[in-house]
C-alpha cells in the first residue's frame, strides 16, 4: 500500500522534474563588435567561478518545511499538487557544465514512522526515476545513510550512466512526513567531491531559522 502513495505523485509531475538529455549545441553566435559597451551586470547572478565548483547557502525549499544547502542563484520551486493533494516541489541550477536538481514532497499525511518501510518507498520512488531519464547502468543503491540532525531520515545514494553518455550521483532521503531526491548530472563524473557531498548530504527537514 505504502507503494501505491507516491503513484499519485510520479505521474502527476516528478517525470518532468527529471533531467532530461542535454539539446545539441547551437551554432556560435557572431563576434560581438569590439566597439559596442558591454551588457548591464546582473546584480542576482550568481558569482562566477572559472572552476566550476559553486557557492553553497542554506536555502528553504518553498513552503515544504525542508531546506538545503543549495548553490547560490537556486532558481524558485515550482510547486505541483498531486492528486492526493500532497504538494511536489522541483527545481533545478545549471553550474560548471553540471545540472543541479532537487525534488521534494510533503506528504499529505504522515506515512508512518517504520524507517524500513519508508526506505522501501524510497527505493520504489527511485526505481521511477531511473526508467523515466533511461538509466542503462548504475551502481546499486547504497542504504543506510543518515542524518545527525533527523535520527528518523533514512538516505539512498546511487551513481546512474544514461545512453546518451550521461552520468548522475543522485541521494534521496525520506521521512515520515517528507521525500526528497537530490541530483547532479552531466556528461562526466562530477569533478568536484567535497561540493558534491555538501549538497547531497545538505538536506534539512526543517526550514532556515
Amino acid at each position: 500500500m505504502r507503494h501505491r502513495l507516491l503513484l499519485p505523485l510520479l505521474a502527476a509531475s516528478l517525470v518532468t522534474a527529471c533531467p532530461s538529455p542535454r539539446p545539441p549545441a547551437t551554432p556560435a553566435p557572431a563576434p560581438a563588435d569590439p566597439d559596442a559597451p558591454p551588457p548591464p551586470a546582473d546584480p542576482d547572478a550568481p558569482p562566477a567561478d572559472p572552476g566550476g565548483v559553486p557557492r553553497f547557502e542554506r536555502t528553504n525549499i518553498g513552503a515544504s518545511g525542508l531546506s538545503a544547502y543549495l548553490p547560490r542563484g537556486f532558481p524558485a520551486f515550482a510547486v505541483t499538487p498531486s492528486e492526493d493533494g500532497s504538494d511536489v516541489l522541483t527545481a533545478e541550477l545549471d553550474v560548471g557544465g553540471f545540472t543541479f536538481g532537487v525534488i521534494a514532497v510533503r506528504f499529505k499525511d504522515p506515512i508512518g514512522d517504520d524507517g524500513d518501510a519508508n526506505e522501501e518507498l524510497l527505493i520504489a520512488y527511485l526505481d521511477f526515476l531511473k526508467g523515466s531519464v533511461g538509466v542503462t547502468g548504475a551502481v546499486g543503491y547504497g542504504r543506510g545513510h543518515t542524518l545527525a540532525d533527523a535520527p528518523a531520515a533514512r538516505g539512498v545514494l546511487d551513481y546512474w550512466q544514461t545512453g546518451d553518455g550521461g552520468e548522475l550521483v543522485v541521494k534521496g532521503w525520506v521521512t515520515s512526513t517528507h521525500l526528497a531526491v537530490l541530483y547532479i548530472t552531466g556528461h562526466g563524473e562530477y569533478p568536484y567531491f567535497n561540493a558534491q557531498q555538501m549538497f547531497l548530504d545538505g538536506i534539512r527537514f526543517a526550514p532556515v531559522p
